[in-house]
């Protein structure tokens, strides 16, 4: 459980501080990590569930203070509608018509 205190220790440090570019990027990364290997590989039930939910939250407000990109926000922006069962077929129709 002491690496879970370590993240959190580190996303608190982070928001108490102002950032380099280099470290925001490194920050995008150990973030993503974090996220990776809380969802693969560890199983929520073998911990507290306090710090866990802390984490949780934790992650979210660096996300938010420092604006990640997040690429499917993107999408669904361009693309409101492309979770659509039909959002394929209107670009196979289109495709069709103009004989690409």
């Amino acid at each position: 459980m002491k690496f879970i205190e370590n993240y959190i220790d580190r996303l608190e440090n982070v928001l108490e501080n102002d950032l380099s570019e280099e470290e925001f990027e490194q920050l995008q990364v150990d973030v993503s990590n974090m996220e990776n290997e809380i969802e693969r590989f560890i199983p929520r039930s073998d911990f507290d569930e306090r710090l866990m939910a802390k984490l949780d939250r934790l992650i979210a407000r660096v996300k938010v203070e420092f604006d990640f990109y997040d690429p499917d926000a993107a999408l669904n922006m361009m693309f409101p509608n492309r979770d659509d069962n039909d959002f394929d077929e209107i670009g196979d129709f289109m495709n069709r018509d103009l004989n690409w």
